[in-house]
């Protein structure tokens, strides 16, 4: 049957347009529901709505939910990813580096040296280290 189902809701909606792109690539029929609604009426129930026919229901949320673990990894540790020291937590995330002043005046006197090491800090007990 090709019933429509809301397959999620954005209160953004650039982001639903881009999901929407995603699925339509993919070869999924798409509708935005309630596209104008988050910009004239912002409340928690409302939003803008992906909805696909009912058939293509699991595919579309493979699709989502693949992109979303692309765009996200941080969110996903698997058992052989780093764990934190201190606390043998797996709620770890990526820092990003940041250019400081030592950081700059080390790199100009050490001809650019790059410290291309990863830092993770803990969700849990807010420990950051990084890795060797």
């Amino acid at each position: 049957m090709n019933k429509p189902i809301v397959l999620r809701a954005y209160q953004n909606t650039n982001e639903a347009y881009a999901n929407k792109c995603l699925l339509e690539d993919a070869g999924i029929t798409v509708f935005l529901y309630d596209e104008y609604t988050p910009s004239t009426l912002p409340s928690p129930s409302s939003g803008t709505k992906i909805v696909v026919p009912e058939y293509q229901v699991e595919e579309a949320l493979l699709i989502l939910d693949q992109n979303f673990k692309e765009n996200h990894p941080d969110l996903y540790s698997d058992e052989d990813t780093v764990r934190c020291p201190k606390c043998d937590s797996k709620r770890i995330f990526l820092m990003k580096n940041r250019l400081t002043l030592a950081r700059l005046i080390f790199s100009i006197t050490f001809f650019f040296f790059k410290d291309d090491r990863k830092r993770y800090q803990c969700r849990d007990c807010r420990n950051t280290w990084r890795e060797f």
